[in-house]
């Protein structure tokens, strides 16, 4: 009965250590100083293990330690946390090198909260409590390592996010599924997969009803998967959306018809030459530089009401 009592306890002290957020630091020099960047809200007190014996206790905001030696360190935060927020701290980029695990925390917000942070890879089996997040503007913005496949981001709750502008931007080598994301809420992706080389995954279940802003989500990228089941009648600007990509799949059932802004759409592609004779381009008032040097364009646009446009400047250049 007391090994039994015994395995109990010694199962609840490792299920609560299980629930710390876990990250892995790097110092490059002796008495470095490093500082979390966590975002100080009405809530927040937590104990931080900075992993070379030094834990602090009773932190509301950003905490600061100095290692004596030069190395990595596994950093465990437990407590109440609902921010990190690299965007702010642009000089400790280079020194978070992994989040090992998410643990129990309930996010508030993943506004950039690793921007920059172009060490980072994601070794934790667990997946981030979302729930209450509705912005992951800049996430990922210029990250350039390529995220394990452990990484089991096709499996996080999205529901409840509105932006995810440029979420990905610039994370040359992020290729990870996630055609299982809940996107219904969302109505802003500019830039989501901007300058990301690599990504080509199949996003074509997502609901995108909700999307008003599309600038730029594929431009410079070599995504290149169907997207004709897409719901776009709720998109105003679709400015820059396939621009200098390899993108060259069927467009024509879109229902573009709230859209204003096509400038640049597909300037630059030199792949693209699909048929978009049945869109309804009646509201558009920009054309701007739509196919300026997408050399292979070749199709009728007979059908188009471009009664109201204003500016078709180098459409065709």
């Amino acid at each position: 009965m007391k090994i039994f009592y015994f395995l109990l306890l010694l199962l609840g002290c490792t299920a609560m250590a299980q629930n710390g957020f876990i990250t892995k630091w790097r110092t490059y020099t002796p008495n470095q100083t490093v500082t979390v960047p966590i975002t100080s809200s009405e809530d927040t007190n937590y104990s931080i293990d900075f992993g070379d014996g030094t834990i602090l206790t009773d932190q509301t905001g950003a905490a600061t330690h100095t290692y004596a030696l030069a190395g990595d360190y596994l950093v465990e935060i437990n407590g109440t946390l609902d921010r990190i927020n690299f965007g702010d701290y642009p000089n400790m980029v280079s020194n978070i090198i992994s989040v090992e695990q998410w643990g129990s925390t309930a996010w508030s917000s993943m506004n950039q909260a690793f921007k920059n942070c172009y060490q980072l890879n994601i070794t934790a089996a667990d997946v981030p409590d979302l729930s209450q997040v509705t912005d992951m503007s800049f996430m990922f913005f210029d990250l350039n390592m390529e995220l394990t496949t452990a990484f089991n981001i096709n499996d996080w709750d999205v529901s409840n996010v509105q932006t995810m502008e440029s979420m990905f931007e610039k994370a040359r080598y992020f290729n990870q599924p996630l055609h299982n994301w809940d996107v219904s809420n969302v109505t802003n992706m500019k830039n989501m997969f901007a300058y990301d080389l690599e990504f080509n995954q199949d996003l074509s279940a997502w609901d995108m009803s909700g999307v008003e802003n599309m600038d730029g989500m594929f431009f410079f990228t070599h995504f290149n998967q169907p997207l004709d089941a897409w719901d776009v009648s709720g998109a105003n600007t679709m400015n820059g959306m396939f621009a200098y990509s390899s993108y060259n799949q069927p467009l024509n059932s879109w229902d573009v018809s709230n859209v204003t802004n096509t400038g640049g759409m597909f300037a630059g592609n030199d792949y693209f030459n699909q048929p978009l004779n049945n869109w309804d381009v009646s509201g558009v008032t920009t054309m701007a530089g739509m196919f300026q040097d997408a050399l292979n364009f070749n199709q009728p646009l007979n059908n188009w009401d471009v009664s109201h446009v204003i500016d078709m400047r180098q459409m065709f250049d």
